[in-house]
């Protein structure tokens, strides 16, 4: 059994209280899967909430993939990295930055905000220098410059560790997919019926096969 989790928000509790939580992920979870698919589209959140997540993920026991489907930016990369198979579709984007925040007070709890931040800073960079083999000066300066990767990329740089694949709709006629004993129907029945199901697969190469491009609109 595979439990599919959807984290399609911010990461952590937001002003309309729908992020997605260490809670959210609890109530999702299912016990007696075998492993867990984590789709992830979004824009980063809460610092501490992520890494909460990603910890919860990869001491779960379970086999885990994360699946990005269209961003994944900020905190949501260390979700994203809690996968042994991490994936990321064509049109998907990647970002990793310095993380930031805001606050008010005395110039002391400013200063103590600000090494805290600094303390995220580096614990985020050795972070993706152990998983991904890229060197602490080299990730630095991409987080610095707050770098956005396509797929490829991310792949490419040791974030991702491949493509999601496109699956293609084939209609298939006397085999497993389809079991009917072809032996109670006519001639004529068979003839009618292998007709149908080839011209459906001729549709559907048309709409979706890698080197044949889709039929102009009517």
């Amino acid at each position: 059994m595979v439990n599919s989790i959807f984290i399609y928000s911010e990461i952590g509790n937001n002003f309309w209280g729908d992020g997605f939580t260490l809670k959210s992920l609890r109530e999702n979870w299912i016990e007696n899967a075998d492993s867990v698919e984590v789709h992830i589209s979004s824009p980063g959140g809460d610092v501490m909430e992520g890494f909460a997540i990603h910890d919860f993920l990869i001491n779960s026991g379970k086999k885990i993939t994360t699946i990005i489907d269209g961003q994944c930016m900020s905190i949501a990369t260390v979700v994203a990295m809690a996968g042994s198979e991490r994936l990321i579709s064509e049109n998907s984007e990647f970002m990793i930055h310095n993380p930031w925040g805001q606050i008010q007070g005395t110039a002391d709890e400013i200063e103590k905000y600000g090494k805290w931040v600094k303390a995220m800073e580096e614990k985020l960079t050795q972070f993706y220098a152990l998983r991904t083999g890229l060197s602490i000066e080299e990730l630095g300066k991409m987080m610095d410059d707050t770098t956005f990767m396509t797929a490829d990329i991310a792949i490419e740089r040791g974030f991702m560790t491949g493509k999601v694949k496109i699956r293609q709709a084939v209609a298939m006629l006397n085999n497993n997919l389809i079991d009917y004993d072809m032996n109670k129907f006519s001639d004529d029945q068979k003839t009618f019926l292998s007709g149908l199901f080839d011209g459906f697969a001729d549709k559907f190469k048309m709409l979706f096969g890698k080197n044949e491009p889709a039929p102009a609109p009517q």
